[in-house]
C-alpha cells in the first residue's frame, strides 16, 4: 500500500479530496437538517450531493442578504422589501431625481440642491418658518415632494406631529420609505380641494413650490381648508410668484418659453384678498429669489 501511494500521488490526492468532500457533505447534511421536521429531514439526508450543495448555496446566500440588510439598517438605510411604486404623471420628475441620486450614492434631497441648484431649504426655513414652530407643534405640509423641507422640520417638533400631503402616489410611497423610522410623520393624499385632518387640529400649514403653480380657484379652496384645520392663532406660510416684484418679472421673461404652462403669477394684494375673504390676517412677507413667502394668521 505504501509503495502504491508513493508511486501514484495524484490518485492518492484525488481519493483524499473525494473523501474530504463526502465528509464535509455529511457534516453539512447534519447541520442543515438539525431543526427540520422528520419528513423534510429525511428528504435532505437522502438528497443527491449536487442538489444538497445547490440548496445550501441558496440558503447561505439568503442568510448573507439578511445579514447585509441588518447591517445597512443599523446605519440608518431603509432595507425593507417593500417594492418602490411606479412613477405616475403627477410625480413631476422626482422619480428621475431619486434614480440619479441613488446611482451617485447621494441623498436625494442633497442631490437636488447640489446638482440641480435648487434653493437650499434650510436657510429659508430658518428665516421664514422656524420662528413659528414649537416642540409640540402639529405641522401640515402641502406638496412635500421628496421631503427636502420636512427633514429639517422634524428635529424641531420632537413632541409634535408632521403631516405630509401630496397628490402623487409615487411621492407618497417615497415619503413613507424615506421617513419610515420617524414615528411622528404621517403621509396622506391631497386632491387639491380637501385636507384629511380634523378641524382645529393644526398649528402651522406650510407649502413650498406648490402655490407657485396654483390658479386662484385652487388657492381659495386651500385657504378655506387651512381655516378649517388650523387652531386659533395658527399660521399659514407658503410661497407664490408676485408679478409686482422685479425677481418675478425676470422669471416670467426667462421661463415662459419653456414653462408657460407650469407657473402662475399673482399680485400680493390679490393673494391677500383671497385669504382675507376667509378670515386670515397677513403678518409678513419675505422675498427669496423668484418666490415671495407670505405668512397669514388665523385670529
Amino acid at each position: 500500500m505504501s509503495s502504491n501511494r508513493s508511486g501514484n500521488p495524484q490518485c492518492f490526492r484525488a481519493a483524499v479530496s473525494e473523501f474530504d468532500f463526502i465528509k464535509q457533505l455529511s457534516i453539512l447534511r447534519k447541520f442543515a437538517t438539525a431543526n427540520l421536521p422528520a419528513r423534510r429531514r429525511q428528504r435532505w439526508l437522502s438528497a443527491d450531493s449536487l442538489d444538497l450543495v445547490n440548496t445550501l448555496h441558496s440558503k447561505i446566500a439568503a442568510g448573507l442578504k439578511r445579514l447585509a440588510r441588518r447591517f445597512l439598517s443599523s446605519l440608518g438605510y431603509d432595507t425593507s422589501k417593500r417594492k418602490p411604486s411606479k412613477a405616475d404623471p403627477l410625480c413631476e420628475g422626482f422619480d428621475r431625481y431619486l434614480f440619479e441620486s441613488t446611482k451617485a450614492g447621494i441623498d436625494v434631497n442633497d442631490w437636488i440642491e447640489e446638482q440641480l441648484g435648487w434653493e437650499p431649504a434650510l436657510p429659508t426655513l430658518r428665516k421664514v418658518v422656524f420662528p413659528y414652530i414649537e416642540q409640540t407643534s402639529c405641522v401640515c405640509e402641502i406638496g412635500a415632494g421628496t421631503g427636502r423641507h420636512a427633514r429639517h422640520i422634524i428635529p424641531l417638533i420632537g413632541k409634535g406631529k408632521l403631516h405630509l400631503f401630496d397628490h402623487s402616489s409615487w411621492i407618497r410611497s417615497h415619503l413613507k420609505n424615506y421617513f419610515s423610522k420617524v414615528e411622528n410623520v404621517y403621509v396622506g393624499e391631497c386632491d387639491g380641494a380637501s385636507i384629511g385632518l380634523a378641524a382645529d387640529s393644526v398649528d402651522l400649514c406650510f407649502s413650498n413650490g406648490a402655490f407657485i403653480e396654483f390658479k386662484l380657484g385652487t388657492i381659495l379652496l386651500f385657504a378655506k381648508e387651512f381655516w378649517r384645520i388650523l387652531k386659533r392663532n395658527g399660521y399659514v406660510i407658503f410661497d407664490y410668484i408676485d408679478i409686482s416684484t422685479e425677481e418675478a418679472w425676470q422669471h416670467l421673461k426667462s421661463q415662459s418659453a419653456v414653462h408657460h404652462r407650469t407657473f402662475t403669477y399673482h399680485c400680493g394684494h390679490t393673494i391677500d384678498k383671497v385669504f382675507a375673504s376667509v378670515g386670515f390676517t397677513v403678518l409678513e412677507r419675505h422675498q427669496e429669489d423668484k418666490s415671495t413667502y407670505v405668512v397669514f394668521q388665523k385670529i
